[in-house]
């Protein structure tokens, strides 16, 4: 097997260096998980488990418990058993596939893996899920999403340490009236950053007259692009320069309690804590004649030292006016997941539009959302306001099901707990889980958090402490127009960062069951990094 530059790639081997066999469509998945295994609370969280679950598993099939099946992908993936190169039998089907044809009668042929099928899991973890389900291409980003949630419920489901707690942080929104100045914080839990890449073409060249067409650019250039006769070339952005972009402030329209009038505010988005690892989907994306194309923006990212702390938020400040609190029958907008809004945003359509979508579709994902917007993009109603509930109504909402409360009940919450999760996103399940999950010392009394009052300072996921400096340990890239077709591959660092970003080790590149050393070469890291979808970095400790 050789690469885009004709060099041939060094196949690897050992423990750490397992493939994973395609299954028609699953590189997403595989990309993903190679990913979260690099990670040492991951592997030490489920190789642990490999060792001690088995014997006391009470489920009669392992294919239907996701703790058995993701103790095996942790030995599968991490043993070395199975790292070792194929040897095809005469009538191997794989025998033509995975392997070169010497270059002279002394060179050797070169083997690579089998890799380790996941078709257990993929069946288990994508059940009941419209998308995950089939074997259609899925967006990488979106399963990562899937796959922490699943592991939190399952975990949660057992009374087991859950190892997802290392990607939490919370963002601090500000909001200041323009005519009072008084101001408003509040925050938000995440674990994915959706980060807005600003999409600045250059001026369009001929292909055949450009002498570069080995770059990476080139290389990372999408099928669409390519087949329409033309090379699309787009200025590098930075990605300190898209973090600024997200917290720097913005102007939204605001009924300011105080003023009891609309106002302009000024809003900004910081971050109040940080994770143990930051997760960063690249929003790439450009609306052409209505439809969302991935663009390919060079985003230069740092290795070794991406620091965060210039992006911290200091709450309320001395001398600051906070806003009085809205009446307890203010008309109030339902929540609406961060992430999808980022993306539906972030492919152009407007505020408005993608929040009806959100609640039209019952908040199933940005897909659902902007699938049902195409089908009513000439509906009169499409840009009015959106429909509001105060708070008393909300408190007296229908009742959820039982079938619903019993749902959630399982993963082990207490039924007042899931009464109220399930009120207050619409009877969602899975909604209402990550609404628990993000409220964990709420006990499911309607009363608790109004008695609460401002004194109380509910727990953030991550940590204050600064400096928030950060190594890239992972990147999962892929290629092709749209993030629901093409390929993806995984770039992992295989050392272990010390204070300064540095330590030994090398870049591996995961392609599917193809295991190669990416130092250099095409496939290199450092060549591919500008055009990845998600980007996973480690932070650093002093």
């Amino acid at each position: 097997m050789t690469g885009a530059d004709g060099k041939e790639l060094e196949p690897l081997f050992g423990p750490g260096l397992t493939g994973m066999k395609n299954l028609g469509n699953s590189c997403y998945m595989a990309s993903s998980l190679q990913s979260v295994f690099s990670l040492p609370v991951f592997q030490d969280r489920y190789l642990t488990s490999f060792v001690i679950h088995p014997p006391t598993c009470t489920n009669p099939s392992p294919a239907t418990c996701f703790e058995c099946q993701m103790s095996k992908i942790a030995d599968g993936l991490l043993s070395g058993r199975y790292a070792v190169p194929h040897v095809p039998e005469p009538s191997d089907a794989l025998a033509g596939s995975d392997t070169e044809a010497p270059a002279d009668g002394d060179k050797p042929r070169v083997h690579f893996q089998e890799g380790i099928r996941l078709a257990m899991f993929k069946a288990l973890v994508g059940k009941d899920h419209a998308e995950f389900s089939t074997m259609r291409q899925q967006d990488a980003g979106e399963f990562l999403q899937h796959l922490l949630e699943y592991i939190r419920r399952a975990s949660k489901s057992l009374a087991v340490d859950e190892p997802t707690g290392i990607f939490g942080f919370a963002v601090e929104e500000r909001l200041e009236c323009s005519q009072c100045h008084g101001v408003r914080y509040k925050t938000q839990n995440e674990e994915l950053l959706s980060l807005p890449v600003p999409v600045r073409k250059r001026e369009a060249m001929d292909i055949e007259a450009t002498p570069s067409e080995t770059s990476a650019g080139a290389e990372a250039r999408t099928t669409y692009e390519q087949d329409t006769n033309r090379k699309v070339d787009y200025q590098p952005v930075q990605l300190n320069d898209c973090l600024s972009n997200l917290t720097s402030p913005t102007e939204t329209e605001y009924k300011c309690p105080a003023c009891d009038a609309k106002v302009t505010a000024i809003k900004s988005t910081r971050f109040s804590t940080f994770p143990d690892v930051l997760l960063v989907n690249a929003a790439r994306f450009q609306l052409d004649g209505w439809v969302p194309r991935k663009v390919d923006v060079p985003v230069i990212v740092p290795f070794t030292d991406l620091d965060m702390s210039p992006f911290v938020g200091n709450g309320l400040q001395q001398g600051e006016n906070e806003l009085p609190a809205d009446e307890e029958d203010a008309p109030t907008e339902p929540q609406f997941d961060a992430d999808a809004m980022n993306q539906l945003t972030g492919m152009g359509f407007p505020e408005i539009r993608a929040k009806r979508a959100l609640l039209a579709t019952g908040h199933n994902g940005a897909e659902v959302a902007m699938n049902w917007l195409f089908e009513h993009m000439e509906d009169p109603d499409i840009d009015d306001p959106l429909p509001v509930a105060t708070s008393s109504s909300a408190s007296s909402a229908t009742e959820p099901s039982p079938d619903a409360i019993s749902t959630v009940c399982e993963m082990g919450f207490t039924p007042a707990q899931a009464r109220k999760a399930l009120r207050e996103t619409g009877d969602s399940i899975e909604r209402a889980v990550e609404w628990l999950f993000s409220h964990p010392d709420d006990d499911g009394s309607d009363s608790a958090p109004a008695a609460a009052g401002r004194g109380a300072e509910k727990k953030l996921p991550g940590s204050k402490d600064l400096p928030a400096r950060y190594r890239l340990k992972a990147f999962i890239s892929h290629k092709g127009p749209s993030v629901h077709s093409g390929h993806y591959v995984a770039h992992v660092w295989t050392g272990q960062a010390d204070s300064s970003g540095g330590g030994k080790g090398g870049w591996v590149l995961f392609n599917d069951e193809k295991v190669v050393r990416a130092d250099e070469g095409e496939q290199a890291a450092e060549r591919l990094s500008p055009f990845a979808y998600v980007y996973v970095f480690e932070r650093m400790r002093e």
